[in-house]
């Protein structure tokens, strides 16, 4: 999305936990959004501000709380957080987190009454994203973070902002965390999309998400924007908005992204009134008075030439079907798999006293296995202890290593090692690769070495641990 010019839009993108049929499902809940019946439009808080981009968690006594934007002048806007006990009335501001140009909150309720708060800053006239953790609702509600981040631009760009949660890993100290982000930036006059990585509160990273911005360029010709992650039925979708045109605000639209089949869907929604300009989306989960499961679907109407402009709320029921949606945080144990190479299956090579060794000419695996299926739903890191006895002949690739999953039959990750990336001969040297192995609970999985006969290559051991 452009900065700093105008309304920054950014719709939540949502990745939604379904199967084929439930992508159907969550298609039909999604696009009903424009039932009046269900709906409010023109949505403020108890002392007249406009609750844009509203995103919304649920405390454990059913209450509501909530995190959005208002513009209050020029390109000025303000960061407020309210709570309610209905969703589509009664909100109270509570407190203003940052009036200094903060937008796009993005906010996370974690298993023990914590909270993650990430939002769009531009103090500086390059926007980034903050990234703040709160110790219960008190504090929250007190804007009163115990740990804040602020994360540096991606190289070369311009902006970077309208940040969603993702994934979580948490086992109840900020310290050790890890905050996986959805966000998008700006560089030489378009938007991307990204994904990031927030550890320990001091360390960030980041890649392309260039499965959804190649999806993105058959539609979008102008902004991109923020986006939403839930968990629903074991299947990631990502709903995301997109402007049609550049600087034309009404023709942004929005498209559910299956990211396990990597295809892209334009939803057919439009408000009571007929108006497809839509952007600024999130997505919620939640419960009502009655211990009943409900989409809660906030977004940002443009206009003209329509009339009913502004913040819109919508709230449909999940029914029984739909009860196995989760929240994206988790609490998970260290993961921490060791295998000495000499113990997993073979394919070519031979034994030796400190691992499993293959000499020149020799191309096959050196090991497979060892079909471990306990892993967690999680992103993980693989680790290969191995050495060579030339590392400066030449720079040719001498092995691939793979993560495969032998029940889908489907290789997850990958990586070629060349000889000039070893220190030296016969100096051991770790490799790491990182997989994603969410959404394939109970699959077996499969650590692979093939080497393609160019060296004499030894494996010690195999390391499966947290991941990226």
């Amino acid at each position: 999305m452009r900065y700093p010019h105008s309304r920054t839009l950014a719709l939540s993108v949502v990745a939604l936990t379904l199967a084929s049929v439930a992508h159907a499902s969550l298609y039909a809940k999604v696009t009903e959004a424009r039932i009046s019946a269900n709906s409010v439009s023109g949505l403020q808080d108890h002392v007249g501000k406009s609750m844009d981009g509203l995103e919304v968690q649920q405390e454990s006594d059913g209450s509501y709380v909530g995190t959005y934007h208002t513009l209050v002048s020029g390109d000025q806007f303000c960061l407020y957080l309210a709570t309610s006990s209905d969703l589509k009335s009664g909100w109270t501001q509570r407190t203003t987190v940052d009036c200094n140009f903060a937008s796009q909150g993005a906010l996370r309720r974690l298993p023990d009454g914590r909270y993650l708060l990430a939002f769009e800053k531009n103090d500086t006239g390059h926007p980034y994203i903050q990234v703040r953790f709160y110790e219960n609702l008190t504090a929250l509600l007190g804007n009163s973070p115990l740990r804040t981040f602020n994360t540096p631009l991606v190289p070369g760009s311009d902006a970077q902002g309208t940040p969603n949660f993702r994934w979580i890993r948490y086992d109840g100290n900020p310290d050790t965390m890890t905050v996986e982000l959805g966000f998008h930036y700006y560089r030489n006059g378009r938007d991307y999309n990204a994904i990031g990585f927030l550890r320990r509160f001091s360390q960030w990273d980041y890649y392309e998400n260039t499965n959804l911005n190649g999806l993105l360029d058959a539609y979008v010709n102008g902004n991109m924007g923020d986006r939403t992650f839930i968990i629903y039925q074991g299947r990631p979708y990502t709903l995301i908005e997109g402007q049609g045109n550049l600087h034309d605000f009404p023709s942004f639209r929005l498209y559910l992204h299956d990211e396990l089949a990597n295809t892209l869907s334009q939803l057919p929604i439009s408000t009571p009134n007929g108006n497809p300009g839509l952007g600024n989306a999130s997505l919620s989960a939640v419960r009502d008075a009655s211990g009943n499961l409900q989409l809660f679907m906030s977004m940002y109407v443009f206009g003209p030439p329509w009339v009913d402009t502004g913040s819109h709320v919508f709230v449909t029921s999940l029914g029984a079907d739909d009860s196995t949606v989760n929240q994206t945080s988790t609490v998970t144990p260290p993961v921490n798999y060791v295998w000495d190479a000499r113990n997993l299956p073979h394919a070519v090579g031979q034994w030796e006293p400190d691992g499993w060794s293959v000499y020149a000419n020799v191309q096959g695996h050196m090991v497979y296995g060892p079909y471990e299926s306990r892993l967690p739903f999680a992103p993980l890191r693989a680790w290969f202890y191995m050495l060579v006895d030339n590392s400066t002949a030449n720079n040719d690739p001498l092995m691939n290593v793979d993560i495969y999953d032998a029940t889908a039959g489907q290789i997850v990750a990958s990586r070629v090692i060349r000889r000039g990336e070893f220190p030296g001969a016969y100096r051991w040297q770790w490799f790491h690769l990182d997989f994603d192995w969410r959404y394939r609970n109970g699959h077996q999985l499969e650590t692979r070495v093939y080497t393609y006969g160019r060296s004499y290559i030894k494996l010690g051991q195999v390391l499966v641990r947290d991941g990226y």
